[in-house]
């Protein structure tokens, strides 16, 4: 009996090929989903917090006042911590590297296809951002365990009691008055 090999068709052929080309293609925009746009650069990185931290350390001047230089941003010149603020809201968001991502995808469509530029589409927004803002700026203690408590209604009643007779002292009494002028920078 003769073997018989088999031999390849071409569609063992186009078939592992596609899949070789659909895997390529999927690992490459894999890698782009999360681009640095900053000028000239366009590094890519595993998560949105990691291209944050690029551009913090690797593009944000440490002068006072800059512009921010991602592609396709405005280039007004605001100060340091406004540039670090809107990098992260506007370009470092998971949801502007999704929208980025998004805009990527389309406009290398559109050149393989052969049609005009796409349009510049909205920010999108997370619906929470209005909180997120809020957060960010509130005021926050460096080191909450070195702050002092929270003044319960009694102790503040105290105070305020002591606040009044001391006043009234200084006001009725010439020799209460100048008893606690010797403390005054005590109190």
């Amino acid at each position: 009996p003769k073997s018989r090999s088999k031999k390849k068709t071409s569609a063992d052929d186009t078939g592992n090929s596609a899949q070789m080309v659909n895997q390529d293609y999927v690992q490459r925009h894999i890698q782009m989903e999360y681009m640095c746009e900053w000028t000239n650069c366009r590094r890519c990185f595993s998560s949105s917090r990691l291209v944050f931290i690029h551009v913090f350390k690797q593009h944000l001047p440490k002068t006072a006042e800059s512009s921010c230089q991602w592609t396709s941003c405005e280039k007004l010149i605001r100060k340091r911590w406004s540039l670090v603020s809107h990098v992260q809201d506007h370009h470092c968001s998971e949801s502007a590297m999704r929208a980025a991502f998004q805009r990527r995808l389309a406009s290398t469509q559109h050149q393989s296809s052969g049609s005009g530029p796409n349009p510049h589409q909205p920010m999108m927004y997370p619906p929470d951002a209005a909180m997120q803002a809020i957060r960010r700026f509130s005021i926050k203690q460096p080191y909450p365990e070195f702050a002092e408590q929270r003044e319960g209604p009694v102790s503040k009643h105290i105070r305020l009691t002591a606040a009044l007779i001391l006043r009234n002292i200084c006001h009725f009494s010439s020799l209460g008055r100048r008893l606690v002028r010797r403390h005054e920078q005590d109190l």
